[in-house]
C-alpha cells in the first residue's frame, strides 16, 4: 500500500494500521487526509501492486471480483483499477462508507467488462470533490 505523500502542497494523505479492525480483525488500514479543489483530477489513497514491481502487469483473470471492508466519513470514495491494455487510464467504480464497517464487492464485470488479464494497481481512496477525508479498509481480497 502507498505510504504518505504531498503533490504540490495540493494533495496531502498518510496512511497507518490501526486497531478496530473489521470483523474483529487484528487492525485495518487508516487512509486520511485533504484533497485540494486546484487539482482537475486529484486523488489520494492506498494503492496494491500485485506484479513483481510497481505498476507491473499481473494475471489475476482467475478471481472474479474483489472485495474489501470499509468506513468512513459518509463520502463517496473510488475502486480504481491501472491496466496496460486500457493504458493505465483508470478503471473507476465508487462507493459510499458509512460510520460502521461495511463489506463492499465489486464484480470484475463491473469494472467496464475488465477480466483482470493484466491488473498493474488496485487502488482505494478519495478524489474530488475537495475536502478532508478519513477511510479505514480491510480484509481486501481477490476472490
Amino acid at each position: 500500500m502507498a505510504g504518505g505523500a504531498e503533490t504540490g502542497g495540493a494533495l496531502v494523505f498518510r496512511d497507518a494500521r490501526v486497531f478496530d479492525g473489521a470483523q474483529a480483525s487484528k487492525g485495518a488500514l487508516l487512509i486520511e487526509g485533504e484533497v485540494d479543489a486546484g487539482l482537475p483530477y486529484a486523488w489520494a489513497g492506498a494503492i496494491f501492486f500485485p506484479g513483481e514491481a510497481p505498476m507491473a502487469p499481473a494475471d489475476l483473470s482467475s478471481k472474479q471480483q474483489v472485495s474489501f471492508w470499509a468506513k468512513a466519513d459518509g463520502r463517496t470514495y473510488s475502486v480504481m483499477l491501472f491496466v496496460p491494455s486500457k493504458f493505465y487510464a483508470p478503471i473507476i467504480q465508487t462507493f459510499v462508507p458509512g460510520a460502521e464497517w461495511q463489506q463492499f464487492t465489486f464484480k470484475q464485470a463491473q469494472f467496464d467488462g475488465y477480466d483482470a488479464h493484466d491488473l498493474a494497481g488496485l487502488f482505494i481512496g478519495a478524489g474530488l470533490p475537495a475536502g478532508k477525508f478519513a477511510l479505514r479498509i480491510d480484509d481486501v481480497r481477490f476472490q
